[in-house]
């Protein structure tokens, strides 16, 4: 059996995604809980008489592989299933479905944020040492490069963490035209404010996180949001590595001389 099947088999136990899902992929730590709230505001609005969007109810309606049963049937019609994934690209593994939404930020923000979600995990040794942690095999600079590029050839649509933070309705029209569903203009801008930084915070202070004892007592998922954050932690060998590794993978979203 493949790595691509076994993953999968591990995770489900079938391979049963769909034609019609859409896959919302992105490495950890670049917005894709953001988007999830989203779209889950959007059915919540739509289907649900417009009850509050928590991250309980959050992970109980959009699925996640490797964490929910996808044989479950799809119970709403405002938006079509989506399917959120952290892994890299695998040929077999993802040849279904047609449509891939990716997540993305600037990878030296998500080196930040990652750096202060991992440092409040409980359990979880990693340096201390800002430096050290970009480098890190599994959650620094050349993992997250390379996710994206695994991914770079099977994108349907990119959402840039820095262009959804600018005109948070605007890309979610995009997304949802891609999504091939027609929203009012009303239930998106509603959507849009229930989904904000301070409104993710409410939700957790009400009723906790998924699998919040992993996390030291005073973790808070929304930390701050911000963008351009990278340099106030990057020293002059942290940018050299981080163009190092741009060079190694032809990488060339977020150059390191731009203006954020």
């Amino acid at each position: 059996m493949t790595k691509a099947a076994t993953l999968w088999k591990n995770a489900n136990g079938h391979l049963r995604k769909k034609d019609s899902d859409v896959l919302l992929v992105s490495f950890p730590k670049t917005g894709s809980t953001w988007v999830r709230f989203l779209l889950c505001n959007i059915i919540a609005l739509s289907e649900l008489s417009g009850r509050s969007v928590d991250f309980q109810f959050l992970d109980d309606t959009m699925p996640a592989m490797g964490y929910s049963d996808l044989r479950e049937a799809w119970h709403y019609h405002s938006i079509p299933r989506c399917v959120k994934t952290h892994q890299k690209n695998y040929p077999l593994l993802f040849a279904r479905p047609k449509k891939a939404v990716y997540i993305f930020r600037d990878p030296r923000d998500v080196m930040v944020s990652s750096f202060h979600f991992q440092q409040a995990a409980l359990n979880r040794t990693l340096t201390d040492e800002f430096s050290n942690f970009i480098r890190d095999s599994k959650y620094g600079l050349r993992p997250c490069i390379q996710h994206y590029v695994s991914w770079r050839e099977h994108i349907s649509h990119l959402i840039r963490y820095e262009n959804l933070k600018k005109d948070t309705c605007a890309e979610l029209s995009d997304l949802l035209d891609v999504l091939e569903t027609d929203i009012e203009n009303d239930v998106l801008e509603e959507a849009v404010a229930r989904s904000n930084l301070k409104q993710v915070r409410l939700a957790q202070a009400k009723t906790g996180l998924s699998g919040e004892k992993r996390f030291n007592k005073d973790f808070v998922f929304a930390r701050s949001g911000a963008t351009g954050e990278w340099k106030d932690y990057f020293s002059a060998d942290d940018q050299q590595y981080y163009q190092a590794v741009c060079d190694e993978f032809a990488f060339d979203l977020y150059p390191l001389n731009a203006h954020s």
